[in-house]
């Protein structure tokens, strides 16, 4: 599996908004999961993580149009561009 974490800055008075824009994205192929975390130490920040079957889907998924189109709304949201770790995840394990 393959993957990225990144952090959001958001702009005060925006959560909700940029949260109910990523929920309504649909899953596109490929994806495995998706997780948005609010951090306890943060009150601006969150967290987002993306699950991909393969770096290829990943990479796919980037190259979509609607993926940019994803990106140019939640940049309206953002006080900045995100930070990216993209990687392959490896170890998963369920409890």
């Amino acid at each position: 599996m393959y993957g990225t974490i990144f952090n959001l800055k958001v702009i005060p008075g925006h959560e909700d908004d940029l949260i109910n824009s990523m929920k309504s994205t649909s899953a596109p192929p490929g994806a495995v999961a998706f997780f948005i975390m609010k951090p306890d130490n943060e009150e601006n920040d969150l967290i987002a993580v993306a699950v991909f079957e393969s770096k290829q889907d990943y990479l796919n998924n980037a190259n979509r149009p609607e993926q940019h189109d994803a990106f140019v709304n939640m940049m309206t949201h953002l006080q900045e561009e995100p930070t990216w770790n993209d990687g392959t995840y490896i170890v998963s394990e369920l409890k």
